[in-house]
């Protein structure tokens, strides 16, 4: 009786499958299964392909089965990516209506060098670089590294020498890796103590000072500078003039010195007007330019081997030039010479 019913079970389960097999293969399940959409060609790469994406539009295909609703193969691997270039890979569909292919591509990236821990081929030390190479294990690619100089990795200064009041000291340190030693010296530390005043300086005469260092006893006397007069500005008591003396004076701030100087007299600045002249004398007006003193002066043209007349000049660079009739002068006095001929020249606005 139960292996009755055990054969009635499993051929009831038989029957099942089979019908749900069968159902399973109607067009109208596929349209329910495989939702109405419309499908295109994926391209995910730019090189070395060049499909465009396109939109299918001659009707709805039918991708996909019960066991793979998509429909899409495995992925195939066209081209394998290496440490430096990308490759790609592909899959494709088929629809089950009218047998078209859709496929897509996709890019697979460059991997990278799978470098080793690498090797030192130099060790870096305090002031060169050293040198690291990895080697790729896949394409077998060194990489080389610089490894930075490590600089001193020096030790505290050490005092080898103290320094006194008038000699240097000495100290240096040393190197833990290259055992390199650098030196310095330690400046002098100089006398120390008050000063003592023995003689005060003066606006001429020096004074003096002494001490005695704090740290070695020695007794030190220097000389201190005259400190020279501190003179006020100076004071007119009398102006000079063309004829007389000028006074002036100043005092020493610090010392009250009074120093009292004369201005020698300026001189007249004179100025020559020809009045009269004959073959043999000449008479000239003079007058000072600063004190408006009047004269008359005689000169006799034998004496001075009369008056010597100026080379003429070139006209040179002046702005405006004409000709006309031009007197000599005397290269003495810069006097007019009106009895000598005049001559035609060209004359310098200026000259």
């Amino acid at each position: 009786m139960k292996k009755r019913r055990r054969f009635i079970i499993i051929l009831f389960l038989v029957i099942f499958l089979l019908l749900t097999l069968m159902f399973c293969e109607s067009s109208a399940v596929k349209k329910v299964l495989n939702m109405k959409q419309k499908y295109r060609i994926v391209n995910k790469m730019k090189n070395p392909f060049t499909y465009d994406e396109i939109e299918k539009t001659e009707g709805e295909h039918n991708f996909g089965s019960l066991y793979n609703l998509t429909g899409w193969s495995s992925w195939i691997v066209i081209e394998s990516a290496t440490c430096t270039t990308d490759g790609y890979k592909e899959r494709e569909r088929t629809c089950n209506d009218c047998g078209y292919i859709e496929k897509e591509i996709e890019v697979i990236k460059a991997t990278g060098h799978r470098n080793d821990v690498g090797q030192i081929s130099s060790q870096p030390t305090c002031t060169k670089d050293g040198l690291k190479i990895q080697t790729c294990s896949v394409c077998g690619h060194k990489t080389e590294t610089i490894l930075k100089a490590l600089g001193h990795n020096f030790s505290s200064w050490n005092r080898t020498l103290e320094p006194t009041c008038e000699t240097e000291g000495k100290e240096n340190r040393v190197c833990s890796r290259c055992n390199l030693t650098e030196n310095r010296t330690i400046a002098a530390l100089g006398h120390s103590g008050e000063w003592t005043i023995l003689e005060e300086a003066t606006c001429t005469s020096a004074g003096s000072k002494t001490r005695t260092c704090e740290r070695c006893n020695k007794v030190e006397t220097v000389v201190i500078d005259a400190l020279g007069h501190d003179w006020t500005n100076w004071s007119i008591l009398q102006q000079a003039t063309c004829t007389v003396d000028g006074i002036k004076t100043r005092n020493c701030n610090r010392c009250g010195l009074n120093e009292t100087v004369t201005d020698t007299a300026t001189g007249h600045n004179p100025s020559y007007t020809h009045n009269y002249s004959s073959q043999q004398i000449k008479l000239f007006k003079v007058v000072c330019n600063n004190c408006g003193n009047e004269s008359i002066a005689k000169t006799n043209v034998d004496a001075l081997d009369a008056h010597i007349q100026h080379t003429l000049k070139s006209p040179g660079c002046a702005q405006y030039k004409t000709y006309g009739l031009r007197y000599p002068r005397c290269t003495r006095c810069n006097q007019i010479l009106w009895d000598e001929e005049p001559m035609w020249r060209l004359v310098v606005i200026g000259d």
